[in-house]
């Protein structure tokens, strides 16, 4: 989850998409969620929605939960690269990729 935040630490967003891709199987989506809430961090929110939603592995319980915790304001996908104006208002991103 702190991959989320940081895309940058850990390879980018591809990366993160394809470790979450591989575990599809074994990933315990909800302690997945409770470990995204007590980060408190609301564009690594929106990005693990944007990215299970992608994957077709987010159900519409977690995806309500998620959703919650997006907020109003808009963050970018991958935090390297500047502003694209490519925006996914359903999970506030900018899809800078």
């Amino acid at each position: 989850m702190s991959g989320l935040g940081r895309p940058d630490l850990c390879g980018g967003i591809g990366v993160l998409a394809a470790a979450l891709d591989s575990w599809r199987v074994r990933l315990d989506l909800h302690k997945l969620l409770r470990y995204a809430r007590y980060q408190r961090n609301r564009t690594a929110a929106r990005r693990l929605g944007f990215l299970l939603e992608r994957l077709g592995i987010l159900n519409p319980a977690a995806q309500f939960r998620l959703r919650l915790w997006v907020g109003k304001a808009y963050g970018r996908l991958e935090p390297g690269r500047p502003w694209q104006g490519n925006l996914e208002p359903k999970w506030r991103l900018d899809l800078n990729d």
